[in-house]
């Protein structure tokens, strides 16, 4: 009796997992472990609307300007498990895909961005710098290719991405219905963790090197770059009616297996008033996003940027948009990762985006290196190259 029940506990879990590659969201916890949410009910306005048609995982997926109007995934069932069980069912699935599966999609060869199109946004941006319009500006470029992940593939790659999380933070959805659509990736960036009694910890994350490449510490165009996103950040916190007291800590080199950062943890203590509205998570996102790091400094001057800059700014989906997970003042902390080394697909396409702080002192070809690199990192981090 004990093995059947035994048995029929493995196959519910199994089927519960196969949910969850099918159609479904996870995001690390700051305290480690995973959380995965599956049993998709839909897209709402807000929380309160997914908690009431039962959702037990929030996720918070906005695209970069926060104009999507249902920006709330609601799942059915929610549970946090810790890596080496996830990795456990992600190699269990593999054994159990039939033979005929496909395993990689055909889809068609990376079309990488042109150097052309970058190098006018740049211009555009270094003179929007010089007539001191802006101090920085973040153009985007995205590499393409016309696929659409499979359910075999996404399980691999997850599989790749989790046996590289040391520091960052894995985070993804997914959907087949009603729309082929997702995300996926390994963000180092974590744009704000808020626990229920008012504790906000964010980051300043600019500056980038090979691991092996000089200091960024003794850069001057990289720690400009740095510089004006932990400005912006402060700025931003310190202004706002809700925060009490603010700090933030030194600047250093933050080590990754593949690349290196800038980093300046910045945090705040919120007053007790804070949660009253039910919308402070929100709130905070939208006094914080798009920092710096992937908007401009200041934030005023990147409207008139990107309206007049290529299309490739104003349509960056998702990528460098917040995405976060919610539980609410009552059941614990809540907390949004900013969507950067990821692939987002939609409508037959698979995108690779990265971007670069442009300052004053910034050099076009090393401009043009430094995307190449980032759009590296999350390649090899799919097909685990690393």
């Amino acid at each position: 009796m004990d093995q059947e029940m035994d048995q029929q506990m493995d196959q519910q879990m199994d089927q519960e997992f196969s949910e969850f590659l099918r159609q479904g969201a996870l995001i690390s916890d700051p305290g480690g472990g995973l959380h995965l949410g599956w049993g998709f009910l839909g897209s709402f306005a807000h929380p309160k609307q997914a908690r009431a048609q039962g959702a037990q995982a929030i996720f918070y997926a906005p695209d970069f300007f926060l104009r999507e109007p249902l920006p709330w995934l609601g799942f059915r069932f929610h549970q946090k498990v810790e890596l080496s069980e996830f990795r456990d069912r992600l190699q269990g699935a593999g054994a159990r895909a039939t033979k005929g599966q496909e395993r990689q999609g055909a889809g068609s060869p990376w079309q990488e961005p042109e150097l052309s199109g970058f190098a006018q946004d740049f211009a555009r941006a270094k003179a929007m710098i010089a007539e001191q319009q802006a101090s920085k500006l973040v153009p985007i470029t995205f590499a393409r290719r016309s696929h659409c992940p499979t359910v075999e593939e996404r399980r691999a790659w997850l599989l790749n991405l989790s046996s590289q999380l040391g520091p960052a933070w894995l985070y993804g959805f997914w959907l087949d219905a009603p729309a082929n659509e997702g995300l996926l990736g390994l963000t180092p960036e974590l744009l704000l963790s808020l626990e229920p009694k008012g504790q906000l910890q964010t980051m300043a994350l600019a500056g980038t090197e090979r691991p092996q490449g000089p200091s960024l510490l003794t850069d001057p165009k990289q720690w400009a770059e740095h510089q004006w996103v932990v400005r912006d950040i402060c700025e931003r916190l310190g202004g706002a009616s809700q925060v009490r007291e603010l700090e933030s800590g030194q600047t250093y080199e933050w080590q990754m297996p593949q690349i290196k950062h800038l980093r300046t943890d910045i945090r705040a203590e919120l007053k007790e008033s804070f949660w009253e509205e039910d919308k402070g998570f929100q709130s905070l996102v939208e006094l914080l996003h798009p920092t710096a790091a992937l908007g401009s400094f200041p934030r005023e001057a990147l409207t008139p940027w990107t309206e007049q800059a290529s299309t490739e700014q104003l349509d960056r989906g998702r990528f460098g948009a917040p995405f976060g997970f919610y539980q609410g003042p009552e059941s614990g902390p809540s907390w949004a990762v900013v969507a950067i080394r990821n692939v987002q697909w939609a409508d037959g396409v698979l995108r690779l985006g990265s971007g670069c702080g442009v300052v004053e002192e910034s050099q076009l070809e090393g401009e043009w290196q430094e995307l190449a690199l980032k759009r590296s990192v999350v390649l090899r981090g799919l097909n685990n190259e690393c």
